[in-house]
């Protein structure tokens, strides 16, 4: 006969698995999610604790609630959204942190978080001195999908066509995170559903991802990815990506005459051979030098003195790698599990 309550114990022992799966920082984030939604839904204090750490422009500058800019984006205020972005950081973090490593994961999401916070401040600030429209300092803004979008952009650029879901002929790539959700939230916007907040801190949050991954972070010896894969008309869709394509060589031009001092800051240095042992995962995110015009840098078609050629082999190389790596991970986590649930079977 069925044993009682074996369904409730092996929907146990699934979710027990699936978070023993993640890394720190991923257990972390939604401990943080679920943790802040408890406290904002109490009825006495849930109000005060959402004022306090929600995105509030006016109380970021008046009152100098300045982690604000950080702490916005782990606060959930419905139930729905907490589970959807609890099921967000499992399918997204779990290819993301096994990549890049717990300590790399979580300067990225400090920086995109704190990034989106201050500029969304500063432009619901500069906003509100031409329309003197006070919700746009008083509203809060909160939420998990700001990250989201920035995971997008972290995994387009490791696994440019990584099927985050797909239902039948329907398949939603990494690649169209970024521009679906910063889509959504501005029909959201426009319908009056959100203030105007949350379109600043998904544009925000996606970009500052962006500028992050491509100019600045430090990985095997490079700065920045400066493949032609990873340029930003990429994230568009094909009819879309002439006209990026063209708005970047009116970039590259102007950043031409002025000539941006970035060549210097984004040239990597040479890659020691000690690091020929490093962790598996590190080799997917070779990069190739920097140029020395930022519009090449952001993929202007006409700017990059290397061929289209090698672009393409090293973005193919990288998915190849990346692929193998995380379906060594996922093997070893679904083996891991099976065997964890065979001893609770066992007790």
């Amino acid at each position: 006969g069925a044993v009682p309550g074996g369904g409730g114990a092996e929907v146990r022992n699934a979710i027990r698995s699936t978070i023993g799966s993640l890394g720190p920082v991923s257990r972390a984030v939604i401990a943080c999610l679920v943790v802040s939604f408890v406290l904002g839904s109490l009825p006495l204090l849930g109000a005060s604790f959402v004022s306090v750490f929600a995105l509030v422009p006016g109380y970021t500058f008046g009152k100098l609630y300045v982690w604000n800019v950080v702490t916005f984006v782990l606060l959930e205020t419905s139930i729905t959204a907490v589970a959807v972005s609890c099921a967000a950081v499992v399918v997204l973090g779990r290819v993301l942190e096994p990549m890049w490593g717990s300590v790399e994961t979580a300067v990225f999401l400090l920086v995109v978080s704190l990034s989106s916070g201050v500029l969304s401040c500063a432009t619901s600030v500069i906003t509100f001195s031409l329309t003197r429209a006070p919700p746009i300092l008083f509203d809060p803004v909160n939420g998990f999908a700001p990250i989201i979008a920035a995971y997008g952009v972290a995994i387009k650029q490791l696994l440019p066509e990584y099927d985050i879901f797909s239902l039948g002929q329907v398949a939603i790539t990494s690649r169209y995170i970024p521009l679906m959700l910063c889509g959504m939230q501005l029909i959201l916007v426009l319908t009056d559903v959100l203030s105007v907040g949350y379109l600043y801190s998904m544009i925000y949050c996606a970009l500052s991802a962006y500028v992050y991954l491509r100019f600045i972070q430090f990985r095997e010896g490079a700065r920045g990815d400066q493949t032609e894969a990873f340029a930003f008309k990429t994230f568009f869709p094909e009819p879309l990506q002439s006209v990026i394509g063209a708005a970047a060589d009116a970039l590259s031009a102007a950043a031409s005459k002025i000539r941006l001092p970035t060549g210097a800051l984004l040239r990597p240095q040479a890659s020691p051979s000690s690091q020929s042992g490093a962790n598996p995962f590190s080799s997917t995110l070779d990069r190739r030098p920097a140029e020395a015009s930022f519009a090449v840098d952001i993929g202007a078609d006409g700017g990059s003195s290397e061929p289209n050629g090698l672009d393409q082999l090293d973005a193919d190389r990288r998915k190849s790698l990346a692929m193998r790596a995380l379906d060594e991970r996922l093997k070893a986590t679904a083996d891991h599990g099976k065997d964890r649930g065979a001893r609770d079977i066992e007790v």
